[in-house]
């Protein structure tokens, strides 16, 4: 985990003054990722492309390790707001939610092209990776919905394994121009994730019909 003393250090940094410098930083740090990846960004090309000097970037962030726990960070806080209304919402076919939770992190990346650096990224780099790699993962809850009785103990590996796949193809289906495209893409990808899913659970039962209150 990063130390101490480093996430006081951002913390003090997070007054109003200074809000919309860091905001500008993880921006550019953003953009760079998606561009040229962790190991080709340096703090030098960062400070540059955000119009300051490299002492000035050091007052806001100790070292770039600090940079991407703070892109990372703002991505978790943008993913949760998305993944929310899902975690409620009742679907009426496995097929239903595979395409949804896809669009979902296609729609994501497309928006923030430099989360692609993220999930390719090795977990044990940075704890804040690895947040951010677990985050978008499939929830068990959603999952339940068709396996009721499935153990969380069973569910959670194949989510593990589902997530993974959904993650490697999901910078590739963004890249698409074409909405149809992407649509073909992700109905394909949700036909697999489907096909390995019911290899190892079975088929999914049919959750419960709403009930409509008699008038």
């Amino acid at each position: 985990m990063p130390s101490t003393a480093k996430s006081t250090f951002i913390v003090r940094k997070r007054q109003p003054r200074g809000e919309r410098r860091i905001a500008d930083i993880i921006q550019v740090a953003s953009e760079s990722f998606a561009k040229h990846g962790f190991d080709g960004t340096s703090m030098n090309s960062i400070a540059q492309k955000a119009g300051m000097s490299i002492g000035s970037l050091y007052q806001y962030f100790p070292d770039k390790e600090a940079i991407v726990d703070a892109v990372a960070e703002d991505y978790i806080q943008a993913y949760r707001k998305r993944r929310t209304p899902l975690t409620t919402r009742k679907f009426a076919a496995l097929h239903e939610l595979a395409v949804v939770a896809i669009e979902n992190l296609v729609d994501f990346i497309r928006r923030h092209a430099g989360i692609k650096a993220f999930l390719d990224a090795d977990p044990r780099r940075a704890p804040s990776i690895r947040n951010l790699q677990n985050e978008i993962e499939f929830s068990v809850p959603l999952l339940s919905q068709f396996y009721p009785k499935a153990a969380r103990t069973d569910l959670a590996p194949i989510i593990t394994i589902a997530s993974a796949l959904v993650e490697s193809i999901a910078p590739r289906i963004a890249a698409e121009r074409a909405a149809s495209k992407r649509a073909w893409f992700i109905g394909e990808t949700a036909n697999v994730l489907i096909c390995y899913v019911e290899a190892k659970l079975g088929h999914p039962e049919k959750p419960p019909a709403t009930r409509v209150p008699k008038k």
